[in-house]
């Protein structure tokens, strides 16, 4: 079970033009060393999963081996110890245009990731196990129960390639108008293809990433600074 962080929930949520869309998109939290890397277990990575066995997220420092962030002081490598996936469970329940971005870096060379969206159907319930939600022997999606593929990455426009060199961004607006026959559970999800060095624990980090109802970017760590000092203050008074 996720554990409940109510000061960081706020943080990433008012950085959000709704409600309906996920959190933590630039894996501030929680904070690590600078200079370093950490595979935190998921229950402490704010908002996030992952289908590796080990249970880790790998989250960077900004600058740890030269590598810069995108947005804010952090970002995450998706294969930890092996070919996996980072999701998150979004509940839409507002009415409007669907959108989603992320950025997208090699780590070593060209790696390649892909996005999968699937929407848990009437039920309400992601049926799909998250263990098998990608089989990469055929590179297909494995439902369970009502579950519905929005966005398939086995398809080769759902699928992303950047090299070590530079962040590649991603924008994609109104993937669909939700309404009252679309509301509920999306996971939304990020899965690595391959590696340029083909091993399973490195490769294809993301950053800046963001999905929902009229969603955006977050603002950068200065303005999430910002809003938490003057929380503090308002406490304080």
């Amino acid at each position: 079970m996720k554990k409940f962080y109510p000061f960081g929930v706020l943080l990433a949520c008012v950085s959000h033009a709704s409600a309906a869309t996920l959190i933590n998109g630039s894996f501030e939290f929680p904070g690590i060393a600078d200079d370093s890397f950490d595979r935190v277990h998921e229950e402490d990575v704010v908002g996030w999963e992952t289908s590796d066995s080990s249970g880790n997220i790998e989250v960077w420092r900004e600058l740890y081996r030269n590598v810069p962030a995108y947005r804010g002081n952090q970002f995450v490598e998706i294969n930890a110890t092996e070919n996996a996936a980072l999701f998150q469970d979004v509940n839409i329940t507002e009415f409007g245009a669907v959108n989603y971005g992320f950025a997208h870096r090699g780590r070593e060379g060209t790696d390649v990731m892909r996005v999968d969206i699937i929407y848990a159907g009437p039920n309400g319930v992601i049926d799909t196990p998250d263990s098998n939600m990608v089989n990469l022997m055929t590179n297909t999606i494995v439902l369970g129960g009502d579950d519905l593929i929005i966005v398939d990455g086995s398809l080769s426009a759902n699928q992303y390639s950047a090299t070590e060199n530079a962040w590649e961004q991603h924008s994609i607006s109104a993937l669909f108008n939700a309404d009252s026959n679309s509301v509920g559970i999306y996971r939304f999800s990020y899965a690595a293809v391959s590696s340029s060095n083909n091993n399973p624990g490195e490769g294809n980090f993301i950053d800046d990433v963001y999905f929902g109802v009229n969603a955006v970017p977050e603002p950068s760590s200065v303005m999430i600074s910002a809003l938490g000092g003057l929380i503090l203050l308002r406490r304080r008074r």
